[in-house]
Parts: structure tokens; C-alpha cells; sequence
């Protein structure tokens, strides 16, 4: 799989804020050669904090890549090959409104099954200090339903 972030100037711009798009591209190795299988755009993304690759059920593997939103920013994403093609497993609603996070997260196996799940970062509300930086966060866990939701697996106070 290969990243590639798109150009930004003032006639190509992809974004209403001026954020371009991570295009994912996926090859296969056939007949002694890469070949392009598939493409994936996430819009409005200013690049890929990280990526991580490793179980999202017990028999399938997965692209785990945290994009970055803005200045500090991060909305985690989970990739699988569906039908011989890169699709993401989680609805981009799900992904807005559930798992947007103050900064990116990160995908590891918290309640050791063999299976990764995904981190957002909040502010906690009850923190004193309610800055990005000086504030206490809440850490939530989760990890994919198999459909194309997520599931709640653990909720970290972090105190800063």
C-alpha cells in the first residue's frame, strides 16, 4: 500500500478548509510485477500519522492508519481487501461522529484477543485546565462489530 497526499494551491484545492486528500493505493505482486489493484481517497486529510497492520477479527487482517486533521487533530481509519479491492470498514459517518479525535490515536491490542482496537483522545470535561494541551483527556477504546460499526471496549482518565 502506498500514500500519496494530493497537491494543495489555489486551483486543485480539495477541502472547503484547504486540506487535501491521502489517496491509499494498493498493489498486488502478479507475475513478477506490482500491478495497481485499488484506490482509496480520504478527503480533507492533511496527511497519515501513522499506520499499523494487524487483526481486525480473529481471521482478517487490516490497515489501521490514523489521518491527520488540521493541526493536531486525527481520525482513525480501518482498511481490509473486500471483494479484491481496498475499502474502509467503518462508515465515514461512524468515523465523524464517533471516533474524531482531539489528537491521533492509535490501534494496538488493549484487552490482549489478538485483535486491535482504536484510540480517540477528549478532554475530559472535569478537568480544570480545559486547554488541548494543559487539560487531563479521556482515552476510548474500541474495536470494529464487524459490520461496519464499533464497539466501546475501554474509557482511560489520563491525568495531564
Amino acid at each position: 500500500v502506498l500514500f500519496r497526499s494530493s497537491e494543495i494551491n489555489n486551483n486543485t484545492q480539495t477541502g472547503e478548509n484547504g486540506i487535501g486528500d491521502v489517496e491509499l493505493s494498493e498493489y498486488k505482486y502478479v507475475d513478477g510485477k506490482y500491478q495497481l489493484n485499488s484506490k482509496f481517497k480520504i478527503p480533507e486529510t492533511d496527511g497519515v500519522y501513522k499506520v499499523t497492520i494487524g487483526k481486525v477479527d480473529k481471521n482478517t487482517n487490516a490497515i489501521f492508519l490514523e489521518a491527520i486533521i488540521g493541526v493536531h487533530s486525527g481520525k482513525p481509519y480501518i482498511f481490509t481487501d473486500k471483494h479484491n479491492k481496498l475499502e474502509s470498514i467503518i462508515s465515514a459517518k461512524v468515523i465523524d461522529d464517533k471516533v474524531f479525535s482531539l489528537y491521533p490515536g492509535e490501534a494496538k491490542d488493549i484487552n490482549n484477543d489478538g485483535i486491535l482496537e482504536i484510540s480517540t483522545i477528549s478532554i475530559d470535561p472535569s478537568s480544570v485546565d480545559t486547554s488541548s494541551a494543559g487539560s487531563d483527556k479521556i482515552v476510548k477504546w474500541y474495536q470494529w462489530n464487524g459490520k461496519d460499526n464499533l464497539n466501546s471496549v475501554k474509557i482511560e482518565h489520563v491525568k495531564n
